[in-house]
């Protein structure tokens, strides 16, 4: 078998059939040169099927490696989105005990909590994404503050008292202030409700 030969099979996609044709003469018929010739071309064969597979196992594993990496990134920014917010729904562990209630707020004990019982999907499908909302009665403090100019308070409007949202922690926190702003001062409630 010559260079040119080998060439014309390898244009024509028959060199493996060139090569099946030439390793097919009995093993007194062929010259030491052929015979030589065949080994080298099977071992390399097996050679590149070889190598081609471990590239092939290299490529897969780190696809796999990629693809565990990016879900696990994902899913500490859902985490990251998560913390400090209220809950939409009461969470619960694999024994119907109460990990998160309604409006509470998610922290890294409960992801924690949630992780380990199995239920972190679900508790990352429930959180509040909404802003909160204060009334300006909320936000403003009780009495006016001491580097204020005299006579420069602005007057809050009055409004009907706004009703309370059943998110649990948040809504507890604005009733417990609105108690404490109508408790009675030397001229009447502080703010009146």
């Amino acid at each position: 078998m010559t260079d040119p030969v080998i060439t014309r099979a390898r244009e024509a996609g028959c060199e493996r059939d060139v090569l099946e044709a030439v390793t097919v003469v009995e093993a007194d018929d062929k010259p030491a040169e052929l015979d030589a010739f065949g080994s080298r071309v099977r071992e390399g064969a097996q050679s590149v099927q070889a190598e081609a597979k471990n590239l092939w196992e290299r490529i897969k594993e780190k696809g796999v490696e990629t693809r565990d990496r990016a879900a696990a990134e994902a899913e500490q920014r859902r985490i990251n989105g998560a913390l400090g917010r209220p809950v939409t729904r009461v969470i619960l562990d694999r024994g119907d005990r109460v990990i998160l209630n309604v409006g509470e707020i998610i922290t890294h004990r409960a992801i924690a909590m949630a992780r380990t019982e199995g239920v972190l999907e679900i508790l990352l499908d429930s959180v509040a994404t909404g802003e909160p909302t204060f009334s300006e009665d909320y936000l403003r403090a009780p009495e006016p503050g001491r580097a204020a100019l005299e006579g420069s308070q602005v007057p809050v409007q009055d409004r009907p008292p706004e009703v309370p949202r059943a998110e649990g922690g948040l809504d507890e926190l604005v009733n417990e202030q609105a108690d404490e702003d109508s408790r009675p001062g030397p001229d009447g409630p502080v703010r009146p409700r």
